[in-house]
């Protein structure tokens, strides 16, 4: 049998059935500007605290399988983040700590969300400023840099 209509096979479920790439089309040109603002049924209102903690914890109770995070990974890969967006995120991590550079030579202080951000920002090559900050001797970094590591504020 070759019907035209109800071509699913199992009734109310369009599982398994493809839409043609000029459908896909039609329904994201028809799809596209709804749902904004008033049009949209959450517009004006918020979670409550309980529906928030309940989203929380069902986030937090799921395992992401291997093959998940291979994906995850792909993705992911060879995608750069703005300055502002690596702030943000250095500054969500718990263990963050600010790092603070003085210039010996100018006296001019800058604090750093991180090391990484401080190495980006000044041009340095990548763990240098690790190295120096775990090494006994205290010398300043190329003998200008004097770094210090502070608790997140």
């Amino acid at each position: 049998m070759k019907p035209n209509y109800n071509i699913c096979s199992t009734a109310g479920s369009t599982l398994g059935r493809l839409h043609l790439k000029d459908s896909k089309e039609k329904i994201s040109a028809s799809k596209l500007n709804t749902n904004l603002e008033k049009d949209n049924h959450f517009y004006g209102k918020t979670h409550t605290e309980e529906a928030k903690l309940k989203m929380r914890e069902s986030k937090l109770s799921k395992t992401i399988s291997n093959k998940t995070k291979e994906k995850i990974s792909v993705t992911m890969t060879g995608r750069k983040f703005t300055e502002e967006h690596r702030t943000n995120l250095s500054l969500a991590n718990k263990n963050s700590k600010i790092i603070s550079v003085l210039n010996l030579e100018t006296k001019e202080e800058t604090n750093y969300t991180s090391i990484s951000q401080a190495e980006r920002s000044l041009g340095f090559p990548k763990g240098s400023i690790s190295d120096n900050l775990k090494s006994k001797s205290g010398n300043p970094y190329r003998g200008i840099y004097k770094f210090t590591v502070e608790d997140k504020r």
